[in-house]
């Protein structure tokens, strides 16, 4: 019946917009002259049935196949002929007509309009509001030929009929306020009818069957967390959904869905990293119908950098040192604080953290050939070890020794070299290739290197003496065989293993390398790992989702996971707790992390 009821309401104003027409048209009609207009649409050729009218009005024709149309009995006078198709372009020719035939062209120029332009900008489309409620409609509507004032203009309802009250607000927007509209689902209209007698408009659907909003605030918790309280709920309300949305992001974020209302707040633990962000709430009734709630905005949280290398965690205090366009950010992790940043001349390498008996200390490689040393809790330089070539990344055994792979002159001259703290003399070389990344095996005195500038990657073994003499060195059997990223590369120092790649691929951690197999991931791709104290869990953050998986270490089955704020980049353990970098988007495509906006940090208890 509503259907029904809509279409005799559209013919109505049909019916009535063509009366009045036709009575205009009287006055002109009854004389001799005649006008054949050949209609082009920018210079070319029309097809049939492009509508033509004068103004004066007294008719509208439509071309026949040769693209013209033929006014006749027209009285002595001056026309503008129009001729248009709808949203797309008009033109127009001046006619001096006195009782003869004139002949003309009109040429359709796109983009020029001659029907009103009418678009209902606000509510949106299906929106839903309580019975009784006002609700404010805006439109946008421009002529090309009549000015606003002297448009007719008409809201209506196919249920209600014509609305009434509307006015024109200082922007320029037709506004209609009801709060009369009756209990049920409406397609309201706007109509605008220009001096050329041609009728356009928009149409929108609301219902008045939805529930009544409620009062949705924001308050910013000191841990970044977001507390979101409401008030005002109406007894009809059977469901509520609480969204977030980042500018600059297409979609809202589904927060969490409530059905039990004894509590009128939640607190969102996981605040993404973003500048800023808004919050609302979609409110169902028992038939379904929804209701949207205001929105209400917050910052984020904070984050620290637009990308990142490499990240270490300080072996007592709550810092993480994170490397990012060649500066090293000392942030403390529970008060997002920056404590520190340090910068070199040349390009920094894979840095390391070490205490050698001189304190802890910050060990930085460097393109200029020197291998810096700095105080970690001051970031004060100590010394510095002339390598004499580019150094790509260094490690300590915290007795003494510090290791670096360089890029010597050809290559294979000892591209791994080993150094004295105390003395910072040169003391031994081996290894087959150069820029590698290290890493210290737990028994002290064995290294494993995975290589950055070869392919296939390969992975070699080396042990050394107390004093950093190297005295036995390995080459991995596989050659490539099986996956390999040296920017991806944990130790476990309980299992001896090595977990590697965005695969997440195990191997053995000592002179055999042996290949053990790879996380059971499905489609999903990691950037980084983490084992729990006892290492008997895995922690794998995924590449294109806010998670880090978690799988037993001893059946490599995916057992449970965490969800985070951001998208993890690199994950580190202190104690029962992980630190998380992490980044506010994902980066699926990206390699080598080169390229992670919005960088901040989180952390979550074990």
């Amino acid at each position: 019946m509503k259907k029904l009821s809509f279409i005799a309401f559209l013919l109505l104003i049909l019916i009535s917009s063509c009366d009045n027409k036709d009575d205009n048209a009287n006055e002109f009609l009854g004389g001799d002259g005649q006008i054949v207009a050949t209609i082009l649409n920018n210079g070319n050729e029309v097809n049939k049935g492009i509508k033509v009218i004068t103004d004066p009005y007294t008719n509208e024709l439509t071309t026949d196949a040769f693209g013209q149309v033929h006014f006749k009995g027209l009285k002595t006078g001056t026309y503008d002929v129009y001729s248009y198709i709808p949203k797309y372009g008009s033109g127009k020719t001046i006619v001096k007509l006195n009782d003869d035939l004139q002949r003309i062209d009109i040429d359709i120029i796109p983009g020029l309009l001659a029907e009103p332009y009418v678009f209902i900008s606000s509510p949106q489309l299906y929106a839903g509001f309580s019975t009784d409620e006002e609700i404010t409609f805006k439109a946008r509507v421009l002529d090309n030929n009549t000015s606003i004032d002297d448009l007719k203009l008409q809201w209506s309802s196919n249920i209600d009929g014509d609305l009434e009250l509307f006015s024109k607000d200082e922007e320029g927007y037709v506004v209609m306020k009801t709060s009369s509209l009756s209990k049920g689902k409406h397609y309201i209209k706007i109509e605008a009818t220009n001096n050329l007698g041609i009728t356009s408009g928009d149409s929108i659907i609301i219902n008045t069957l939805a529930p009544k909003s409620i009062d949705l605030e924001v308050e910013k918790l000191a841990d970044h967390s977001a507390k979101l309280k409401w008030s005002n709920l109406d007894h009809e309300v059977v469901k509520m959904e609480l969204y977030r949305s980042i500018p600059g992001q297409y979609n809202s974020e589904l927060v969490t869905s409530i059905t039990n209302f004894s509590s009128n707040e939640f607190i969102d633990t996981k605040v993404p990293f973003a500048e800023k962000l808004s919050y609302y709430a979609v409110l169902y009734n028992k038939e379904n119908y929804e209701r949207t709630s205001n929105w209400v905005e917050t910052t984020g949280t904070p984050t620290f950098l637009n990308s990142i290398q490499q990240a270490e965690l300080h072996p007592s205090k709550p810092i993480i040192y994170m490397l990012s366009d060649n500066k090293i950010t000392a942030v403390n992790y529970e008060d997002y604080t920056v404590v520190d940043e340090l910068s070199l001349n040349g390009s920094i390498g894979y840095f390391h953290i070490g205490n050698n008996g001189f304190g802890n200390e910050l060990y930085i490689p460097s393109s200029d050939g020197w291998l810096y040393i700095y105080d970690l809790d001051n970031l004060n330089e100590k010394e510095k070890i002339n390598v004499g070539v580019a150094v790509e990344c260094v490690i300590s055994n915290n007795k003494g020794l510090l290791f670096a792979s360089v890029s010597p002159s050809p290559w294979w001259e000892q591209p791994l070299r080993s150094y004295s703290r105390e003395t910072l003399e040169y003391i031994d070389g081996s290894g087959d290739f150069d820029d590698t990344r290290l890493r210290l095996l737990p028994s002290g005195n064995e290294i494993i290197e995975i290589t950055t500038s070869i392919t296939p990657i390969d992975m070699d073994y080396y042990k050394f003496d107390e004093s950093g003499k190297f005295t036995l060195h390995k080459e991995d059997r596989y050659h490539g065989d099986h996956p390999l990223d040296a920017n991806i590369f944990k130790v476990s120092n309980v299992n001896n293993v090595i977990i590697t790649s965005r695969e997440g691929a195990l191997y053995h951690a000592n002179s055999s390398m042996e290949f053990i197999g790879t996380l059971p991931r499905g489609n999903d791709t990691y950037n980084d790992f983490e084992f729990n104290s006892n290492e008997t869990k895995i922690f794998a953050g995924i590449n294109d989702k806010k998670q880090i998986d978690i799988f037993n270490y001893s059946s490599l089955s995916r057992i449970d996971n965490f969800k985070t704020k951001g998208y993890p980049v690199f994950i580190l353990r202190k104690d029962n707790k992980l630190v998380i970098v992490s980044s506010g988007n994902s980066y699926s495509n990206s390699y080598y992390y080169s390229s992670h906006g919005d960088i901040g940090i989180e952390t979550i208890d074990l």
